[in-house]
């Protein structure tokens, strides 16, 4: 008697265990995140803008952000910053927008 005692207890919770593991999610939840960064360029301006050295630093440091903030764009055209948000999109194939 004892032994089938025994026997339908391991039973039990065998079943149990593998009920419990069939029950846990299949996939980890993501953890979503908006990084944002707001950045003073001080003074930047065509002249700065056409040096191809120092905006494609300025574009890698700003691919990493999903929100940026430039400040102190001087461009009287106002075109500057289509224009790096343009030469982003083409370096990286995004569709970043203003």
């Amino acid at each position: 008697m004892k032994k089938l005692v025994l026997i339908t207890i391991v039973i039990v919770v065998a079943f149990s265990l593998l009920y419990l593991y069939e029950c846990k999610p299949k996939t980890e939840p993501q953890e979503q995140s908006i990084t944002i960064a707001s950045w003073n360029l001080k003074n930047i301006g065509q002249s700065k803008f056409n040096d191809p050295a120092r905006i494609d630093v300025i574009i890698d440091i700003l691919k990493k952000y999903d929100i940026i903030a430039i400040q102190e764009v001087k461009d009287i055209t106002l075109q500057l910053p289509q224009q790096l948000v343009n030469k982003m999109n083409a370096d990286s194939g995004t569709m970043l927008k203003i």
